[in-house]
């Protein structure tokens, strides 16, 4: 996995940056935490200290697991009754 970060926003989008200048080609942006025609922030993002997958919390009530190697989400979890300000994986991921 090569360094970089993501970048989440008020519009429901992330975007997945890398740090080398050599690896910009694979920067990428997706559309998340959004409801029909209703678009949630992104509130928070976090990434997998061993796996190289993330995970996203939106005002939308839901957090979800990602794959950003495949571009693809993996596990979306049930919405609840409220927004999710923050995510976090303990330091070994498990």
């Amino acid at each position: 996995s090569t360094p970089g970060y993501l970048v989440g926003s008020i519009e429901g989008r992330v975007a997945v940056q890398h740090v080398e200048d050599n690896m910009s080609a694979k920067n990428f942006t997706f559309k998340c935490h959004r409801e029909e025609n209703e678009i949630y922030s992104v509130n928070s993002l976090c990434f997998h200290p061993t796996q190289g997958t993330f995970v996203t919390t939106g005002s939308d009530g839901t957090y979800n697991f990602w794959d950003k190697e495949n571009k693809q989400r993996l596990k979306a979890m049930n919405k609840t009754c409220a927004p999710i300000p923050c995510a976090s994986f303990n330091k070994d991921g498990t």
